[in-house]
Parts: C-alpha cells; structure tokens; sequence
C-alpha cells in the first residue's frame, strides 16, 4: 500500500550573488510503499520500498540519494536499512535501479552514508510495480 506520495527538493545553495529566477531546486516525486500492510503475515527483509522518479532537469546519483533518503528517514521515521530505495535516472529512463546505502562517516550526530547503484532484480521490479505500473520495463 503506498502510504506516502508527494514532492521532496533539495534546498539550493546560493552560489552566485544573484538568483536566476524561475530556476528551482532539484525534485523528485516520492512514493512510499509499505509491503506489511498488504500482506503482514510475510516478513520482508526490507519492508519499506522508496520509489523515486526526478521531476526536474537535474541529476545527482549520488548526493541526493543521501540527503533525500535522510530527509524521508527523518520524516517518516524509519530506518535507512528498511528501505528498499528504487530510482530510475533522466539518461536511461528505460532502467530501474536500486541503491543501497552503507554508514560511511559519522560527525556528532550526522551519519553519512556511502551510495551504491544495481540494476533491479525482475523481482523487486514486479514486487514494486503491483503498486507504481510505470516502473515496469
């Protein structure tokens, strides 16, 4: 069941010392699914699955998956380790991946994480797209 749709952006940082107008931060539209309330009897090894899709012209791999994956954590208070993180990115749309996310540094409170890339699995391809059609090859 997806519990969760709606926009996330990245805050953008004033590099310049005037702002373009009508530029906007980077965007991606953020479904949450939980797997446990449709079949809570199965236990899943990742039972939250973050579905990604950018809505802006920017693409970063690696540095919004992690603060936008801390934001959502944060927001919805869940663990980085539950989350079955699925993106599909602007340069081959045609393509499902899957990043997993490993503790890299910790500063005080500020955990960061190391982002790697896969191809999904047909199988977390049809577990996910039960409930988002358009991810399907």
């Amino acid at each position: 069941m997806i519990f969760y749709d709606g926009i996330y952006r990245i805050k953008r940082e004033k590099r310049r010392k005037t702002i373009i107008s009508g530029r906007y931060a980077p965007a991606w539209r953020i479904r949450l699914i939980d797997f446990t309330l449709t079949l809570p009897d199965v236990r899943y090894l990742k039972p939250i699955a973050m579905v990604a899709t950018s809505i802006s012209n920017e693409c970063f791999k690696t540095n919004c998956a992690e603060s936008i994956g801390k934001r959502i954590c944060r927001d919805f208070n869940l663990k980085v380790s539950d989350i079955l993180w699925v993106e599909n990115f602007e340069d081959d749309p045609a393509k499902v991946y899957i990043a997993s996310f490993t503790p890299k540094l910790c500063f005080g409170f500020n955990l960061f994480y190391n982002v790697k890339w896969r191809p999904a699995f047909p199988n977390e391809i049809k577990a996910v797209g039960r409930y988002i059609p358009e991810i399907n090859p």
